[in-house]
C-alpha cells in the first residue's frame, strides 16, 4: 500500500484550471501545478502520466461540476437559470481568464480523446438548460409553443459568444456579468409569456 496523498487529484485539476486561466493553456506545465499545490512534478507525472492527461482531466472535472441549481419555490426559473450562468462564468471575469479559457477549450478541441471530453461538457450544459427551460414553461414564464430544446442551444450560444464578445473587447464599458445578462434578456424576450 502507498502512501496517502496529501493533495487530491481535484485540488490538482482546479490548480491547472487556476494556472490557464492566469497564464495559459500553453504555460501550463505540469512543474507549474506541481508548484502551485506543493508537490514534485514526478509525483503528478505518476498520477497524471503526462501533461495532455491532466488537461483531460480538468475537462472532466468541469464537465462533472456543471450543475445548474433549481429555481426555489417562489423563484423565477429564468431568474436562477440566468443565476446559475453568470455563476459558470464567474471565473472567466477579467478579459485575460476570458480569453484564456476559450484558448483552452480551442486547443482541447484538436485533440482526439480530449474534444470527447468538450463534448460532454456542452451536452450536460444544454441538457441542464433544457431542464430549466422546460421548467420555466411549464411555470408559464415563457410561451407553451417555445422549443426547449432549441432555445437550450441558442442559450448556450449567446453564454458562449458573450464570452468571446466581452473578452475581446477593448473599451470593458461592462462587466461580464452586464454583458451575458443582456444578451439572455435579449435571446429570451420573443420567447416570454404575456405578463
Amino acid at each position: 500500500m502507498g502512501r496517502p496523498r496529501k493533495v487530491s487529484d481535484q485540488a490538482i485539476t482546479e490548480a491547472a484550471l487556476e494556472v490557464i486561466l492566469q497564464d495559459s493553456v500553453a504555460d501550463l506545465t505540469l512543474e507549474r501545478v506541481a508548484t502551485v499545490v506543493g508537490v514534485t512534478a514526478p509525483a503528478l507525472v505518476q498520477r497524471f502520466g503526462s501533461r495532455r492527461r491532466l488537461l483531460v482531466s480538468v475537462l472532466e472535472q468541469l464537465a462533472d461540476g456543471i450543475r445548474l441549481e433549481p429555481a426555489e419555490r417562489g423563484q423565477r426559473q429564468l431568474d436562477t437559470l440566468e443565476r446559475n450562468l453568470l455563476a459558470l462564468a464567474e471565473p472567466m471575469a477579467n478579459p485575460r481568464a476570458a480569453g484564456n479559457f476559450l484558448a483552452f477549450i480551442t486547443h482541447t478541441l484538436a485533440v482526439g480523446e480530449s474534444r470527447d471530453h468538450v463534448s460532454k461538457l456542452m451536452q450536460r450544459l444544454r441538457y441542464s438548460m433544457t431542464r430549466a427551460l422546460q421548467e420555466a414553461i411549464d411555470d408559464g414564464e415563457l410561451r407553451p409553443a417555445t422549443r426547449c430544446a432549441e432555445l437550450a442551444s441558442l442559450t448556450q450560444g449567446v453564454f458562449w459568444a458573450s464570452l468571446l464578445e466581452w473578452g475581446s473587447s477593448q473599451t470593458l464599458d461592462r462587466t461580464l456579468a452586464q454583458n451575458l445578462a443582456q444578451n439572455l434578456h435579449s435571446l429570451w424576450a420573443p420567447y416570454r409569456a404575456a405578463e
